[in-house]
C-alpha cells in the first residue's frame, strides 16, 4: 500500500517579485516505511555546481521538487528561470552546507537544499 501528501506554502524572497515554493514538505509511505522531504530555505540568484545527477525541463518549482523526492538520491536542486521551454532543474545529490564554495551567485536561478527523514 502507499499513500502520499504534501504540505506546502510559498512567500516572496525580499530580492524578487517572484513566488518561491518553501516550507514544503513532501511524505510518501510505503508498506513498510515512511520518507519525508522538506524543502525550507531559497537561496535566490545563487547555483549549487556539484554533483549534478539529473537536468530536466519542468513546469514549475512544484515539479522540480516532485522531481528530487522522487530521485532517491537527490539532496538540493537548481531552478533556472521561466523560459518558453519550461525551467531548467537540476537535481543534485550533495548540499551547500558540504561543499559551500560550490554555491555560487547565477541571476535568475534559486538553489533549494533538502532536508531528509526516513
Amino acid at each position: 500500500m502507499t499513500a502520499s501528501s504534501s504540505i506546502c506554502s510559498s512567500s516572496k524572497t525580499r530580492s524578487s517579485k517572484r513566488r518561491h515554493v518553501q516550507n514544503c514538505a513532501y511524505i510518501i509511505c510505503l508498506t513498510d516505511r515512511c520518507r519525508t522531504v522538506q524543502f525550507k530555505k531559497v537561496y535566490p540568484d545563487s547555483y549549487f555546481n556539484k554533483s549534478i545527477i539529473k537536468i530536466s525541463s519542468v513546469q514549475s518549482e512544484e515539479n522540480c521538487q516532485l522531481e528530487c523526492y522522487f530521485h532517491a538520491a537527490c539532496k538540493s536542486y537548481n531552478l533556472g528561470p521561466p523560459t518558453e521551454q519550461g525551467r531548467v532543474c537540476e537535481l543534485s545529490s550533495s548540499r551547500h552546507i558540504f561543499h559551500s564554495d560550490h554555491l555560487i551567485k547565477r541571476s535568475n536561478f534559486i538553489y533549494v537544499p533538502s532536508v531528509v527523514s526516513s
